[in-house]
């Protein structure tokens, strides 16, 4: 959505960023703009003593230069006679411009690190807030979208911050100049100080069309990176349909109409700048004119002037470029802003306490639960009532679309019901209940990814302390594992690389499921964990979980094959979010034209 454009937005919006870089550390933005204070008088100081030597050097009788003054007013106050020797001035004006140098060094060390620190603050409140938002709200987001924000908008922000920071910096310089200008010559300063205003007034239109351009790249970049998202997700399916150069035409376009947007803001900066030189060149001639002709002031003094008239023009400029560089990148700040409190407001809206509960030791029970995504929305669960039993594996099963993973996410706390109680061992379970209720859970989804390093550290990824090479052992012949791990060349040592891609799926399943195992959790969740399976293996898994269950664990089985139940000892089916059918394996199958019983058939005859 577009934002106003006007200059009392511009300036709430530079506002605003000052004053996050202040919250980040007041006393080094204060150490940062007292150096641009003190570096920037001491210039001009340096100014003034380039005007001295200029129209006080004379040579006197043993051949060497003296600099004399004879006084004169600064702002009414009284200047003191100097006389002193030229290489005593010359070698004062070194030691101060290395004093300048000095503190301008200062002052960009910890510009840079408040650059720095502004940005991975940003980036560390994105971040937080969308690891504690709900999971309704994120999942109503792209991924591509909240990558990029984390990437490339923030890299963005950071030109923001800068161009701020140098628009402050300009702007002191410039007074410091016009301050100096006005104690040499008070008229041609404020005909100065006109011209720039005219300037700048004349640069209006491109900082407006600046901001237009600047929301436009936005969104060309937020689309590159939804389709470099897309193209990677399906990159397989590309190939084997044969649709890459549909997806290369794709990105061709959008890389294209990056290019023309910005082009066109390469074009407007260079006009911009150019006219704006142009006007320079001719307030420069102006003043030669009026200071040589009219008002016929001293060459020195001339030469002095025109040095700080085209500081202050410089200064000038770099105003008016930092102004479009910071519209032209404020949507990446906007859009950052925006993402963040929308999550944050979700993350108050969630509980602020963890409240401990007890360890299964009956059952959760789902009572009359129902839920919607959207309000006035048909209801993806209706008046669900189940019972997964401690001990006990329970098989939740039914096609696709059907609502089981939104059933899980009830379960897990991740969403919350309209209608209906959970409840665990008849304790209604609260808001502020469920994540302690979580770290009681193992869980396995149907995509398994797993982290950048060897088999053995996303075995023991989610472990407290690391277990041994038997407890290893026993969670790999579980999972049905243990025989191609050992087959690897390094063995539980073997790189999986990025996200497991240097495995299979299958293997990369397997891997998750023994994680889960290892970490000794009395609940187990497999959600259609065991769907990238060959048949073999997912039978030694099924049978490998009554060891588990015999230890103590209660599992939850969700899947779409019908087969999966048969190692169940309680089942429900789920369709278009009702239970069709529950109970026990063999008294749902006594029902020969019931759904499980048909659905066993039809798989067994496919």
């Amino acid at each position: 959505m577009s934002q106003p454009n006007s200059s009392i937005d511009t300036f709430k919006s530079g506002a605003r960023i000052v004053q996050e870089l202040a919250q980040l550390n007041r006393t080094r933005l204060f150490l940062a703009f007292g150096a641009m204070i003190i570096g920037g008088f001491f210039d001009g100081v340096s100014i003034l003593i380039v005007l001295v030597i200029l129209g006080g050097a004379q040579q006197v009788d043993d051949g060497q230069y003296n600099v004399f003054h004879d006084g004169g007013e600064i702002f009414g106050y009284a200047l003191p006679e100097i006389s002193i020797s030229l290489n005593l001035a010359l070698v004062m004006f070194l030691g101060l411009l290395a004093f300048t140098i000095v503190i301008m060094r200062f002052r960009a060390t910890q510009l840079n690190l408040l650059l720095f620190g502004f940005a991975n603050t940003q980036r560390l409140a994105l971040f937080s807030a969308l690891s504690q938002a709900s999971w309704q709200d994120i999942q109503s987001r792209r991924d591509s979208d909240i990558e990029h924000a984390l990437t490339g908008e923030i890299d963005r922000i950071t030109g923001c911050a800068y161009s701020v920071l140098n628009f402050i910096q300009a702007a002191i310089f410039a007074s410091i100049y016009i301050l100096f200008g006005l104690a040499i010559s008070w008229q041609m300063m404020v005909s100065l100080i006109l011209v720039s205003a005219l300037l700048w007034l004349g640069m209006t239109p491109f900082l407006r069309r600046s901001a237009r351009l600047g929301q436009t790249l936005q969104e060309n970049r937020g689309q590159q990176y939804q389709l470099i998202s897309t193209f990677l997700a399906r990159l397989k399916q590309a190939r084997v349909s044969n649709t890459e150069q549909q997806h290369l035409s794709e990105f061709r376009e959008a890389a294209d109409n990056h290019t023309s947007v910005s082009q066109s803001f390469a074009r407007l900066t260079a006009t911009a700048h150019g006219m704006f030189q142009f006007g320079i060149a001719v307030a420069v001639i102006l003043f030669l004119i009026v200071s040589l002709q009219i008002l016929q002031r001293p060459i020195p003094e001339v030469v002095v002037l025109l040095v700080v008239a085209l500081r202050v023009a410089l200064r000038v400029q770099v105003l008016q470029g930092s102004a479009q560089s910071f519209l032209a990148e404020r949507p990446a700040w906007r859009h950052i802003q925006d993402l963040t409190k929308r999550f944050e407001k979700s993350v108050a809206a969630a509980p602020t306490v963890k409240e401990p509960v007890p360890e299964i030791g009956n059952c959760l029970e789902l009572k009359d639960v129902s839920f919607s995504y959207e309000e006035n929305e048909t209801s993806a669960i209706s008046d669900v009532t189940l019972k997964i039993e401690k001990d006990k594996i329970t098989a939740l099963i039914g096609p696709s679309g059907s609502g089981k993973s939104t059933l899980v996410d009830l379960m897990l706390g991740l969403l919350e019901p309209k209608n209906g109680e959970i409840r665990l061992d008849g304790l209604q379970m609260q808001p502020e209940m469920f994540a302690s209720w979580r770290d009681q859970i193992a869980y396995v989804g149907q995509e398994a990814t797993l982290i950048n390093g060897t088999i053995r550290d996303n075995l023991c990824a989610y472990v407290s302390e690391p277990p041994d090479e038997d407890a290893i052992a026993d969670a790999l012949w579980l999972a049905n594992a243990e025989d191609f791990v050992m087959d690897l060349n390094l063995g539980l040592d073997e790189p999986v690389g990025e996200r497991g891609a240097l495995l299979s799926g299958g293997q990369r399943q397997r891997v998750a499921i023994a994680a889960a195992m290892l970490s000794f959790r009395p609940v187990l969740i497999l959600d259609e964990a065991t769907s990238a399976l060959d048949w073999e293996s997912q039978q030694v898994i099924l049978n490998g979980l009554s060891h588990l269950t015999n230890a103590g664990t209660t599992i939850l089985l969700v899947a779409h094959r019908p087969s999966v139940v048969l190692s169940a000892d309680n089942v429900y089916v789920l369709d278009n979010g009702r239970i069709r059918e529950s109970g026990a394996l063999s008294d749902i199958m006594e029902d020969k034209d019931g759904y499980l019983a048909r659905m066993i058939q039809s798989e067994v005859k496919s």
